[in-house]
């Protein structure tokens, strides 16, 4: 079985295409390497955007727990004041009491210099 050559040429041009354009080859590949890379841009960006989502995160919690701190701390602080707050007022009490007390010794011991000069 021969073909001839109209047969031939027309099988050619059904399934090969003789027209070879380097332009289109070029664009094609120069498409797929800006695809490429818009790919790995944007994997590098949304990287990026992760970790500092992550510290971001972290920070906050580390804030958090220092605002928790402090108010724990602030609260003892208030406690302690309070704290002194009343022993100084018990002080202030016990001094006056022991002054008293003072003035009482001193009254005892006038009577008692008295009552022996009396007798």
């Amino acid at each position: 079985m021969y073909l001839d050559e109209s047969e031939i040429n027309e099988l050619r041009s059904k399934y090969f295409s003789i027209d070879f354009d380097p332009s289109i080859s070029f664009r094609n590949e120069l498409y797929q390497s800006i695809k490429q890379l818009r790919l790995e841009y944007q994997l590098i960006i949304q990287n990026k955007k992760d970790y500092l989502h992550n510290q971001f995160n972290i920070y906050k919690q580390q804030i958090h727990y220092q605002y928790i701190n402090f108010n724990k701390d602030q609260q003892q602080i208030n406690k302690l004041n309070q704290i002194i707050l009343e022993i100084k007022t018990k002080n202030i009490y016990l001094k006056e009491k022991n002054q008293q007390l003072n003035n009482q010794i001193n009254q005892f011991q006038t009577s008692i210099k008295q009552l022996k000069q009396i007798s």
